[in-house]
């Protein structure tokens, strides 16, 4: 089971925080002459009841590192205190790493996927870079884009709970001056093996740190006047920190319990002692500290803290808590407050708290234990359509006039009041999202699935082409197995765009024939015509613009009035006279589209604006078609659309500039784009990028 890292922490402090505690703190570094680059401090709240350790910290100290790069491999029972030494020694140090302070938790033990080093790599690039909207693509580009940022800085990289050597690795510095400290219950033989790793075995707690822990939580005085009793604790503990500190935290939670009191509860459960010893199973000592405070909960208390535990994410709402043990936000409100007093969980920010994995584990388990399989798949179920309710709403607002599966049951949860707030508001929730729509497709369940993967629309332009295609694909199949026809057209339409835009034209085709199929069957002629240019999309970007014309003509005449499918069908239909070098009439249907986007559609209005740039490009005048692209790239940045909205526009931005001189500032742009593309998975536009700054020497 995982390490405590963040829950009130194994010596009496706390640590809060998400898995990847992204900029937390910034300051700024100077590197070189003129570049400025940011310097994260990552790590969680500084513990306040840390004590002793005196050993572990001078041997930190000692490996500070000079001119090489310096890896520490801390390892350890569950419980023992690793994250909190690691923690607490590194606030000490860290102003003697002036390039910054990184800080994830790997997950390496507990329920739930461990932290793939992709995902943590995606956090770190952000830290360090956070100026950039450019993320490579696969785990060894992203590395190697790690490397290069901490080429010749001096940063301190705190790696809590990795569950093996592999999942370090790609986390690793290139260059000597940083140091890394790795936390985990595995001994990481292959990094002291491969890479010279130290080895810094932590132990349990000795008697006189342990006595004084409990102190320093219940109050000298108290301490002082049981001080037998504070021995016995300490020992029926088994000295492990976390165990001791539960055990205090009873006593300390009210004037009326006594440390003699807690001792003869802890003795009645000898099976539990068992267990507590440095002999015992490190989960059953866990467990049963855990399973003693849990039975002190009041009932209401205890059944939430055992539903969290069908919580996917370690992170979630009040409104979420609230769903997943069927009650109402407020009481939900004050049954969180009341579990983050007893230390089961954490707040992270406000209505928002965190379980760590050895809690959530425990939760887990006492919810199969004491609530039946009926119940439990109902609270996912129920869980899953709030967050999909959630998820709709912010799709509302992100992307308006965008068709969508009705909704008729009210959005409860905190106000989101535009779309730039609604997509910031889906990337914090986009682990769970992901998390949850996995877990009800494992649990069998039909409709769930299918509003929760139209949910996760966002992320065709936040994540990757193979992320659009796993989560759209499972909803198509979902919407397959309950029978809801218009569902599965809507998911081949966006899974054909996924294929296509990937240049997998038989998938792509297939799709676009099913698509046409279900809307012959849906008996809509809208439906009909956004079938119609789905097909004129897949043909623009085959390159067959003859084919894309007509295919988007007939579109037009079936979706006239439709709003954006409207819009959606005369920009297919520019693209399509554009590649046909009938400028004129493409400039006037992407102006028609983009009228109706302007002020409704903020990212459709920005590829509409891309077709209208090209278009004057056609014609000639290239200075207007700069200023139109540059104001569609802008629209495109501000909402995170990277690739068609930025990269597409700075291409042809580029060739605009090239031909009024400006050649500096074309290669520029098609370096850009040349890098967004290879980010997005897409090399083959890389490769047309930069062969057009080829073509200038």
């Amino acid at each position: 089971m995982a390490e405590p890292a963040d829950v009130r922490n194994d010596l009496g402090g706390t640590v809060h925080g998400p898995a990847l505690q992204i900029g937390a703190m910034h300051g700024v570094v100077m590197t070189g002459a003129a570049t400025t680059t940011e310097r994260p401090r990552q790590l969680p709240l500084a513990i306040g009841q840390f004590t002793g350790r005196v050993t572990y910290l001078e041997a930190l100290n000692a490996l500070v590192p000079g001119d090489a790069v310096v890896i520490t491999a801390m390892d350890g029972t569950a419980g023992i205190g690793k994250t909190m030494l690691a923690v607490s020694w590194a606030h000490s140090v860290q102003d003697r790493f002036p390039g910054g302070t990184l800080f994830a938790n790997l997950r390496g033990y507990g329920p739930g996927a461990p932290a793939t080093p992709e995902e943590v790599l995606d956090g770190f690039l952000r830290a360090l870079d956070p100026a950039s909207d450019r993320i490579p693509v696969g785990v060894e580009a992203k590395a190697a884009r790690f490397r290069s940022l901490l080429s010749g800085r001096q940063v301190l990289i705190v790696l809590d709970n990795a569950g093996s050597a592999e999942q370090v690795r790609p986390l690793l510095p290139g260059e000597p001056g940083s140091m890394v400290v790795v936390t985990s219950r595995d001994s990481m033989r292959g990094l002291v093996v491969t890479e010279s790793a130290h080895r810094l075995t932590v132990g349990l707690l000795p008697e006189s740190e342990a006595v004084e822990l409990v102190a320093r939580i219940v109050g000298p005085a108290r301490a002082a006047h049981e001080r037998q009793a504070v021995t016995s604790l300490v020992e029926l503990c088994g000295r492990l920190p976390l165990a001791v500190r539960i055990a205090a935290t009873r006593v300390a939670a009210s004037p009326y319990n006594t440390v003699a009191g807690v001792v003869a509860e802890l003795a009645d459960e000898r099976g539990r002692l068992d267990v507590l010893s440095p002999d015992g199973d490190e989960r059953a000592a866990v467990r049963a500290v855990l399973g003693w405070s849990y039975r002190r909960l009041p009932d209401d208390q205890a059944i939430l803290f055992r539903r969290l535990g069908l919580h996917p994410g370690p992170e979630f709402s009040v409104h979420a808590a609230a769903v997943v043990a069927g009650l109402e936000p407020p009481s939900a409100r004050r049954l969180v407050e009341a579990l983050a007093a007893a230390h089961l969980i954490e707040p992270v920010a406000p209505d928002r708290y965190r379980c760590h994995d050895l809690l959530r584990a425990y939760a887990a388990e006492l919810t199969e234990q004491n609530d039946s399989p009926v119940v439990r798949r109902a609270a996912i179920a129920a869980l899953a359509m709030w967050y999909a309710r959630m998820a709709w709403e912010c799709d509302r607002l992100a992307f308006p006039g965008t068709f969508r599966l009705p909704f008729d049951a009210p959005y409860v949860g905190p106000a989101i009041v535009d779309g730039l707030r609604a997509l910031d508001r889906l990337d914090t929730e986009r682990s769970n999202l992901r998390a949850l729509l996995h877990m009800a497709d494992r649990h069998g369940l039909g409709a769930e699935v299918v509003r929760l993967a139209e949910g996760v629309r966002f992320l065709w332009m936040r994540g990757t082409v193979e992320d659009a295609v796993e989560l759209t694909g499972l909803g198509m199949r979902a919407a397959r197995r309950v029978g809801d026809r218009l569902a599965e057209f809507w998911f081949c339409i966006r899974q054909s765009e996924n294929h296509y835009r990937g240049h997998d034209w038989s998938e792509a085709t297939a799709l676009v024939d099913r698509a046409a199929e279900l809307a012959v069957g849906l008996a809509d002629p809208v439906l009909r015509g956004i079938a119609l240019d789905n097909r004129a999309w897949l043909h623009v970007y085959r390159g067959d613009f003859a084919d894309a014309l007509a295919c988007a003509q007939q579109a037009l005449s079936l979706v006239q009035g439709s709003g954006r499918s409207e819009a959606v069908a005369r920009e297919a239909l520019a693209w399509a006279l554009n590649g046909l070098g009938r400028h004129e009439e493409a400039r006037r249907q992407a102006e028609l589209g983009l009228a109706w986007r302007q002020g409704r559609d903020p990212i459709g209005a920005a590829q509409a604006m891309h077709q209208v740039g090209v278009a004057w490009q056609g014609l000639g005048d290239d200075h207007k078609a700069i200023d139109i692209l540059r104001e569609a790239i802008a629209r495109g940045r501000a909402f995170g659309h990277l690739e068609e909205a930025v990269a597409a526009p700075l291409m042809t931005m580029a060739a605009s500039l090239r031909r009024v001189g400006r050649e500096d500032e074309a290669v520029a742009c098609w370096q850009e784009a040349a890098e967004l593309y290879d980010d997005y998975g897409r090399p083959w536009h890389a490769a047309q990028a930069r062969q057009s700054i080829q073509g200038l020497s």
